[in-house]
Order: C-alpha cells, then sequence, then structure tokens
C-alpha cells in the first residue's frame, strides 16, 4: 500500500502477470456497470524489468461473521441485497461482450481440482486428531453421502467467484456497503459454485437472504440445500489442498473448517 491510498501489485510470475491484465481490461469494462458498488480501476505498467499494477484504495472495512451479527434486521438485509444486485449483474453480462473486449474468460473449475469426496475420505483418517469435537464424524458421514455435482456447459454465467469478507469494501459509519474487489478468480462458473463461496465464512443466515434477492431480481431461484453441501465440500477440498502444498496453518484452518461444519449442520432441515 502506497501512502494509505493506493495500492500496488507486482506479480511474481507471468501467469499471475497475465492474469493481472486481464484484471485491469474487465474492470475497466465493469466500471459503472453496477450502480452504486465500486469495482477497482487498476492501472497496468510494464516494462523490460516486469510489470505491475496499481489502484486506489476502496474506502470500507471487510465484514466477517462477528461484523454481520452485530447488523441490525435492515442492515443484514440491506448487505445481502446489494451483494445479490450485484452477483445478479454478472451473472447477466452476455459472454460475447467479453469476446468483443478482447478479454480470455476461463471456466472457474476450483471443485475440479479437489479430490472425489471418497478420496478426501480416506486422505483425511490421517488428520482425525486435528478435528474438533465430531467434525471428524460429521464430514466422514458427509463425504459417504455427497456427489460431486456436473455443470454443462450451457448453465454457466460470469461470476466473480471469491465474494467474502476479505474482499468486500463496508462503510460502518454510512452502513452500506462500497465496493467490491478482487476480480482475479472470477471466470465462467455455475451459480451454485458463485454461491458457494458466500457460504465459505459467511453465516448460512446471510446466504439465504442472498438467495432470496436474488430470485427476487432475476426470477431464478437456487436451492440453498445445494449451496450449503458445496460450501462444505469447498472448505473441505481446500484445506486438504494446503496440507499436501504444506501451506496450511492447521489451528486456523480447522477452525474455520469447524465453523462451516456449524453452518452446515444448521441447514439440514432446511
Amino acid at each position: 500500500m502506497l501512502d494509505e491510498r493506493f495500492v500496488l501489485r507486482i506479480p511474481k510470475h507471468e501467469e499471475a502477470a497475465c492474469k493481472f491484465y486481464k484484471e485491469v481490461k474487465l474492470l475497466c469494462l465493469l466500471k459503472g456497470y453496477v450502480a452504486g458498488i465500486t469495482v477497482p480501476q487498476l492501472s497496468f505498467y510494464e516494462d523490460r524489468d516486469g510489470c505491475f499494477t496499481i489502484h486506489e484504495l476502496i474506502p470500507g472495512e471487510r465484514v466477517e461473521t462477528s461484523d454481520y451479527h452485530q447488523f441490525s434486521k435492515p442492515e443484514k438485509h440491506q448487505f445481502a441485497k446489494d451483494i445479490a444486485h450485484f452477483m445478479a449483474a454478472l451473472h447477466d453480462m452476455n459472454k460475447q461482450l467479453f469476446l468483443d473486449h478482447d478479454i480470455p474468460i476461463k471456466r472457474w473449475d476450483r471443485f475440479n481440482s479437489y479430490s472425489n469426496p471418497g478420496e478426501m475420505s480416506a486422505f483425511y483418517e490421517a488428520y482425525e486428531v486435528h478435528f474438533q469435537g465430531d467434525d471428524y464424524d460429521y464430514a466422514q458421514n458427509f463425504l459417504a453421502s455427497f456427489e460431486s455435482p456436473t455443470f454443462l456447459d450451457d448453465t454457466l454465467v460470469f461470476g466473480h467467484c471469491d465474494i467474502m469478507p476479505k474482499n468486500v469494501a463496508y462503510d460502518f459509519e454510512a452502513r452500506k456497503l462500497k465496493g467490491i474487489f478482487d476480480f482475479g478468480d472470477c471466470g465462467y462458473v455455475h451459480p451454485l459454485e458463485d454461491f458457494s463461496q458466500n457460504a465459505l465464512d459467511w453465516p448460512l443466515e446471510l446466504v439465504r437472504f442472498i438467495l432470496e434477492y436474488y430470485a427476487e431480481e432475476t426470477g431464478i431461484h437456487y436451492d440453498l440445500s445445494a449451496v450449503n453441501d458445496l460450501a462444505l465440500y469447498g472448505r473441505l477440498g481446500l484445506i486438504e489442498r494446503r496440507i499436501r502444498t504444506n501451506r496450511l496453518d492447521f489451528k486456523q484452518g480447522f477452525e474455520r473448517l469447524h465453523q462451516r461444519i456449524n453452518e452446515h449442520k444448521k441447514g439440514i432441515d432446511i
């Protein structure tokens, strides 16, 4: 961060540089696309020594679960409505629009990168000691019944794919969502997959409100139970991948899994 006003980002490798360049073009296209919600406006600089992006910081703070629980009922609903509106606007974007602007958009395939439920179940047998309470049995029972979904290409939409606490800017004085950023993971995605990312670190109640406002705006209803299942599978898959690549903080990782399992339990009777 520069002078607490600007964010400087330097890619670590060529693939990241290409990702940055795509994000610059995409955000130029999205400027003003969703009324009332700001997205960063990146500038891309490149010379023979490398490249970097710089953008002005969107004023606001992230919204953690503890913050959400402090919201009044109207504030919870407005926050959910704003996110639903933003997601609906992105989902409605025509794929031809990206082709016309020469913006390469790929399939967001994070779930395809995870082990299948049977393999994941076997993997976690060696890590039972890290689970809290009855989380291990709960996770194993879940994996025994969960079937990895397959989504047809014609059901995919353009999505942010990473709307969660760290990627929103909320004005706690004005009590309003001001911006959404970090489009590095955006891609073609099934809406259920996109909504499942909301559920990774936020309460199931908020996800339910998002789905309700999304249905109100688009007329399209998505099953909260399916989103809930995908979110738990996604959290289990993410932890497995980080263990395999030696990038997991075990205490933090299994605490987040514990939180996700508790939220999943709330949706059993939905």
